[in-house]
């Protein structure tokens, strides 16, 4: 299988609107809240998250 990417260091800039230090300042701030993280956040915040969520099933994740 041959994977092209149109550059080495391309990210998505949606997922990376938030850090994990945002994320844990909000959490302290809402400890009952679930946290809901996109797939193409980093892998540390997906860490602190409750469940990963595509665009596709975004709706679905959080009914």
């Amino acid at each position: 299988k041959k994977v092209l990417m149109s550059h080495f260091d391309a990210d998505c800039p949606l997922a990376n609107m938030k850090t994990t230090e945002d994320l844990q300042i909000l959490k302290k701030r809402y400890p009952e809240a679930e946290v809901v993280c996109y797939v193409n956040s980093a892998a540390a915040l997906k860490a602190e998250s409750t469940i990963t969520c595509t665009s596709a099933n975004a709706n679905q994740i959080i009914s």
